[in-house]
């Protein structure tokens, strides 16, 4: 059985909600014989909201899903974003298994 993976990144405020790297990743999990959890697929946000405001509700239903497993691959320019950093926190206290896009950020896949 393929293990499960969670894709962090960031979504609000980025043209078509960072859609290309959420999938590109999906890709390249899919290829290392993961099955990846993409929140950018999964979870609808709000209509109508600025591009400053975030959306709570589409962040909970992300930590939701973030619960199915215990590793998660965070995109570039995840720090940038409160829900990613919301996420790390998360995957820290409850010691995921965590990979970077970014090599300087540590453990890559």
């Amino acid at each position: 059985m393929k293990e499960k993976i969670y894709i962090s990144g960031p979504i609000t405020g980025i043209k078509h909600g960072n859609r290309r790297e959420f999938i590109a990743a999906e890709k390249k999990l899919k290829k290392l014989d993961y099955k990846p959890i993409n929140p950018q697929r999964l979870v609808k946000s709000t209509d109508g909201l600025p591009e400053f405001a975030y959306d709570y509700p589409a962040l909970k239903k992300c930590l939701h899903l973030m619960l199915k497993t215990n590793k998660i691959y965070f995109l570039k320019n995840w720090k940038k974003s409160l829900g990613c950093r919301l996420e790390y926190t998360m995957a820290k206290e409850l010691n995921y298994i965590i990979y970077y896009e970014e090599k300087k950020y540590g453990k890559q896949l």
